[in-house]
This record gives structure tokens, C-alpha cells and sequence, in this order.
């Protein structure tokens, strides 16, 4: 494993740090490419994401916090983000909260600008995943002796990994063969795969328990699952009657 990518000087460059801002990187310019295929109007979409990045990491450390409060002797260690400590799930909503306001003051169509986001989600989650995969994070022990064991010896960043490939290839799929979707349908398909996806995935990690068996991160995962079909199903129903619903800034 090589938790260490390069060096340049005295300076690291860790391979889960390279791999995220690889990631975000890419995931900028897939989302870049569909919204000008969505005529939409990008010349705010960077500084939002360096918003939305801030904000995001903020969000993931405060979670962490909150999830595992006895690894701090203080709320100075907050500030101490090199150490580790964040949790997706918190920097995902602190994100995409920061991206809605953005474009709510800026005046620009939400629900398309989110779909657009949608494609270039799980390009992140893949390179970042891939980070783990390349450090070593989360590995256990490897036996195949049973499928059992293969599957709970097998590092649960590869199943993320390939959750992501799964959702961006569902994802790049509708939005260049189906433009007659209601907008938000991908943006809330992307949450619904992956928080589902996750959901599952989760039960391999050694995560901990606070609410019946299962990590906040599940019960998190959960609550965007039932939500997404809820909001899923209602922008089914609205394209069915003809009607069309946008939010705007």
C-alpha cells in the first residue's frame, strides 16, 4: 500500500488527498460539459464549487464531531483536519447546501444545475474510493475460504468504487439519450443509488452502531433513500400530467 503517492522535496502528497482533488477536478468538468449542454449559464459554476468544497469539508469535519466526540480532547482539535477525521455524508449536505444557495442568489434554475452536478458526483466518489484503495484504508484481512469471508475480506472502497461506476454510467446514459426527463429526476436517481448503494455497502465496515445495528451513516443513508423515492415519484407524477417544476433563484 503506499499511503504516501510522491514526495517533492520535503513535501508528501498523500494518495487519498491527490485522488480527491483528481476527482473533484474531473467531476468539475463533466458538470461543466452538461451544463452548457443544458444552455445553462456557467461562468459562476467555479467559484461555487470552491464554496461548495469549503463548506463541504467544514461540514464533514463537524459530523465527525458529532459522531465521535471522544476522539477530540477539545474543540481546538476541530481545527487539526491533517489528522484525519470526516465523515462524507456531513460534507455532502454542508456542499450541496452551500451549491443551493449559491445558485438561489445567483437567480439560476436549481433542479437542471443539480442534475448536471449529478454526472460528475460519482467521478469524485471513484477517484477518491480509489485514494483508500491506494492507501490501504479499510483493508481486512483477506480469506476465500467461503463467500463470506471473500466479501469480508474484500476492501469496502472498491465497492464503492464500483457503485460509482455503476451510478455515472446510469447517470451519462439519461442525460444523452433521455431529454424529455423532468428536472431533478437525475440529481435524485444520483442520491437514491448512492445513499442506497451505501446503505448496504456499510454493513462490511467497521463502523459504529449508534441506532438498531446500524452506523449514522446508514440511518443517514436510509432517511435520503425513502426521500429521493418520495421526490422521485412526485416529479414522475407532475411530467405525467404535463406539468413541468423548476426551482428558481
Amino acid at each position: 500500500m503506499h499511503p504516501v503517492l510522491f514526495k517533492i522535496g520535503n513535501i508528501s502528497f498523500y494518495s487519498h488527498g491527490v485522488m480527491i482533488v483528481l476527482g473533484i477536478a474531473l467531476g468539475v468538468v463533466v458538470a461543466y460539459f452538461f451544463s452548457k449542454k443544458k444552455e445553462l449559464e456557467n461562468e459562476f459554476l467555479f467559484d461555487n464549487i470552491i464554496y461548495t468544497i469549503l463548506f463541504g469539508i467544514i461540514g464533514a469535519r463537524i459530523s465527525y464531531f458529532l459522531v465521535y466526540p471522544e476522539q477530540f480532547e477539545g474543540l481546538l482539535k476541530l481545527l487539526y483536519i491533517w489528522e484525519g477525521g470526516l465523515i462524507s455524508y456531513g460534507g455532502f449536505v454542508a456542499g450541496g447546501l452551500t451549491f443551493f444557495l449559491c445558485l438561489k442568489i445567483q437567480h439560476q434554475p436549481i433542479l437542471k444545475w443539480f442534475d448536471a452536478l449529478a454526472v460528475g458526483f460519482p467521478v469524485g466518489i471513484i477517484f477518491g474510493r480509489l485514494g483508500d484503495i491506494i492507501a490501504g484504508d479499510y483493508f481486512n484481512s483477506f480469506q476465500f475460504n467461503s463467500l463470506s469471508s471473500f466479501l469480508n475480506g474484500f476492501p469496502t472502497p472498491l465497492y464503492e468504487a464500483l457503485l460509482g461506476v455503476i451510478i455515472f454510467l446510469v447517470v451519462l446514459y439519461l442525460n444523452l439519450k433521455r431529454d424529455n426527463l423532468v428536472s431533478g429526476f437525475v440529481f435524485f436517481l444520483t442520491l437514491l443509488l448512492y445513499s442506497g448503494g451505501r446503505f448496504i455497502i456499510d454493513f462490511w465496515r467497521n463502523e459504529k452502531q449508534v441506532l438498531w445495528d446500524l452506523s449514522a451513516g446508514q440511518i443517514f443513508g436510509l432517511v435520503i433513500s425513502i426521500l429521493s423515492i418520495m421526490v422521485i415519484i412526485l416529479l414522475l407524477k407532475t411530467q405525467k400530467k404535463g406539468e413541468s417544476y423548476e426551482l428558481h433563484g
